[in-house]
């Protein structure tokens, strides 16, 4: 191992982990999700090195240099684009004597990022997505938190440095877009998540629709041995709604559907930072099971409908891309691939 990843670690002595504080090389292996800044198409994952990819071919173009002085350690492949102004947001940190968290900006022309908002933290929580509304964006401060002294000292895989403190509980912290002021923040009982799938403002609230876990095992979970041995592996969660006060306090949150859910997806165009009725994702037949059937629930009411999903043929080893109606989910098209698709996390379709 050359690189330090997200759960791998190249084993370098404490005097290397000490220069790569001056001298740093984050990984470049941008596999999690595919984005699009203005006319450029890039592949993301959680360090802040967007790789540019041609559309056509999937060709590897270089990465992404902006033409801005914002540092930051990493970054989510989350990114929310808002409906209004085309201006896209993330949210970042910094580790450092002082860690921040930072939100920034980015024109729809995707030349320069600006910090929007920054909030100074002793103990960053692991985060790997965040909500946005039309005019807040949420961050979920799950209790997974690293001592940024452990990051440096310990030779960890990037992950196994951060701690499960339940007694901290989860807070979400509530920033103004247009000047990045806290407006709120708002607690509630320990938790997990991966990915917030939307969020918009109601009568004096935020709510925040998240895949939530009671705790961070889904981590240890999803380790390649893991999902290998004949233990039951759940790698979904439950679809949980949380009401956030906006003058602050405790949160109230529901379980909306009985269905385990992950990866979800919403209609970006039309829901993302409104009230909205579906959401889509990748579910469980039953507990332990890995992800085998598709979701799409009514996240008002909590019903939900499932499809078994299987675009693998093992023996021939081929995949195939297939195209649903997102209403009735009947079969609009297929395309075969001529080899085996690996499983993988996101996904967008452009137009």
């Amino acid at each position: 191992i050359a690189r330090s990843e997200f759960a791998t670690d190249p084993c370098m002595s404490i005097f290397g982990r000490i220069m790569s504080i001056f001298n740093p090389a984050p990984t470049d292996n941008a596999s999690i999700n595919v984005a699009r800044l203005d006319d450029v198409y890039v592949a993301l994952t959680e360090t802040p090195i967007p790789v540019r990819f041609d559309p056509e071919t999937l060709e590897t173009v270089g990465v992404v240099d902006f033409a801005d002085d914002v540092d930051v350690d990493t970054a989510t492949p989350h990114p929310h684009v808002e409906p209004e102004t085309g201006r896209t947001l993330a949210h970042a940190i910094s580790f450092g004597r002082q860690c921040t968290y930072k939100i920034l900006g980015m024109q729809p022309d995707g030349a320069a990022r600006d910090v929007v908002a920054r909030l100074d933290v002793d103990r960053p929580s692991y985060m790997h997505s965040f909500g946005m509304t039309e005019r807040y964006v949420i961050l979920s401060e799950w209790p997974l938190v690293v001592d940024p002294l452990d990051l440096l000292l310990r030779g960890e895989p990037f992950i196994e440095n951060f701690e499960w403190r339940p007694e901290r509980g989860t807070r979400f912290r509530i920033l103004r877009k247009f000047d990045g002021e806290e407006v709120a923040t708002c607690t509630a009982d320990a938790a997990f998540g991966f990915h917030h799938v939307n969020a918009f403002e109601r009568d004096g609230a935020v709510v925040c629709d998240v895949v939530t876990y009671p705790d961070a095992s889904i981590i240890d979970d999803l380790y390649l041995d893991r999902l290998r041995s004949d233990e039951p592996t759940p790698g979904t969660g439950h679809l949980r709604r949380y009401r956030l006060p906006l003058d602050g306090g405790s949160a109230s949150s529901t379980v909306q559907s009985d269905e385990r859910l992950e990866l979800p997806r919403i209609h970006d165009g039309r829901a993302t930072a409104r009230p909205y009725q579906y959401v889509y994702g990748v579910g469980t037949r039953e507990v332990g099971h890995f992800t085998d059937q598709l979701l799409k629930i009514d996240v008002e009411t909590g019903a939900a409908q499932t499809w078994l999903s299987v675009v693998l043929d093992p023996d021939a080893e081929e995949s195939f891309l297939l195209v649903l109606d997102a209403a009735s989910f009947e079969e609009r098209a297929r395309a075969p691939v001529p080899h085996a698709i690996p499983f993988g996390f996101h996904g967008q379709f452009f137009e």
